[in-house]
């Protein structure tokens, strides 16, 4: 009922857009749960950078999305994005005879236009989608000047390098979309690519891969992307409203990538994600490289007090508090020392604390408990590990 309600709303806004072309006032920024309950956010790493949530792949009807790029706006403030890209697709637009497409700037403009007007906190990104069939596939080119001046291929057939150089001439941030459906690649050694784009990648024209797209996450590209020193992403590639795109109103949040930056600046954003300052967050569960999950998850999770607890069944009793700051829980499995209260595996709770007890520890100022982060991978097989200070 729910799904139906939003998706019959989201076709009547749509709807209404279009034939108006006028200005559209913005919904309550409170929808379907309160709005801290949306919001995706971390604390700053220790060096003073923010972890930033931004959303790399996004549609309107400008392409084959269901929604006006006002809306698409509004969706990202309610999630409290840093930004988030307008990438609708150059070369294929679904609703090209109620919808003219002659300027592929202007869902950016729309959306930028509308951020002005609201005083949004969050900033459109501009971009496009190249596309392409496969075994070539999608592209996202981020931070262009000029959607306009890229080669359109509407047979989505030919070779995609045309419009990636046009794209790379600008300064864009290039983008592998969802490439698990690349025939084979589930097959291909993690150290290589596909020859095609192998040569992309040699040419200079790859800078990131998406290991997560929606409801989708792939092993085989998130293996791909550390050994081929591509930055990791994760992204919505929203159609319809992202409630119903990413279950949001079920307890989930959308796909997205965290962003280390030193601030939440456009130009700083675009740095850190050349810089490879990232990774996806998926389903409550973090993927990445080892210094950027270490610093992500190092900066929410600390141990917020200690004390020595008295038992006539066991000596040298330290009952540390665990407080996690993060938005989402983080599950901790200790491997230095077992807790006496609690199993080895736990639980700590979102924006919340947890008290666990160690038995046998002589030096309460100096016990810094180990444990693996069973919900953040630094590859898909293994999970990223700390010391808890």
């Amino acid at each position: 009922m729910l799904k139906a309600s939003l998706a019959a709303a989201v076709a009547v806004a749509a709807l209404l857009s279009a034939q108006s072309g006028a200005a559209q006032t913005a919904p309550e920024r409170t929808w379907t749960r309160a709005d801290g309950a949306r919001r995706i956010d971390f604390p700053a790493t220790a060096k003073g950078e923010q972890v930033l949530a931004i959303d790399t792949h996004t549609h309107t009807s400008f392409s084959d999305g269901v929604v006006w790029p006002t809306f698409r706006l509004w969706e990202a403030e309610q999630d409290h994005l840093a930004a988030y890209a307008v990438t609708d697709h150059l070369d294929y637009q679904r609703y090209n005879a109620d919808i003219r497409v002659d300027d592929h700037n202007r869902p950016f403009a729309i959306a930028a236009e509308e951020a002005k007007r609201i005083g949004s906190r969050t900033q459109p990104i501009p971009g496009t989608e190249i596309t392409r069939d496969l075994p070539w596939g999608h592209f996202n080119a981020l931070f262009l000047a000029n959607a306009n001046a890229l080669p359109v291929d509407e047979t989505m057939k030919g070779d995609p390098r045309a419009a990636l150089k046009a794209a790379r001439a600008q300064g864009a941030f290039i983008i592998w979309n969802h490439a698990w459906v690349f025939p084979g690649l589930e097959g291909v050694a993690a150290d290589q690519m596909p020859a095609g784009h192998g040569a992309l990648l040699s040419e200079g024209l790859l800078d990131a891969m998406e290991i997560a797209n929606s409801l989708q996450y792939s092993a085989a590209a998130f293996d791909v992307a550390l050994k081929n020193g591509l930055a990791v992403i994760g992204a919505s590639d929203v159609h319809t409203a992202i409630d119903v795109d990413s279950q949001i109103p079920e307890g989930q949040h959308r796909t997205a990538t965290l962003v280390l930056a030193k601030d939440g600046s456009l130009p700083a954003i675009r740095e850190a994600l050349a810089r490879k300052r990232t990774a996806a967050i998926f389903r409550q569960s973090l993927y990445g490289r080892e210094r950027e999950l270490s610093e992500i998850v190092g900066g929410a999770l600390r141990i917020a007090s200690r004390k020595r607890a008295e038992s006539f069944l066991a000596k040298d009793i330290v009952e540390i508090e665990l407080a996690n700051d993060a938005f989402m829980p983080l599950q901790l499995r200790f491997t230095s020392a077992a807790p006496l209260t609690s199993p080895r595996v736990v639980t700590v709770p979102a924006h919340g604390k947890l008290t666990v007890q160690f038995v046998n520890i002589a030096d309460m100022a100096g016990f810094a408990p180990r444990a693996e982060v069973l919900n953040a991978f630094i590859d898909p097989r293994t999970n990223l590990a700390l010391t808890l200070r």
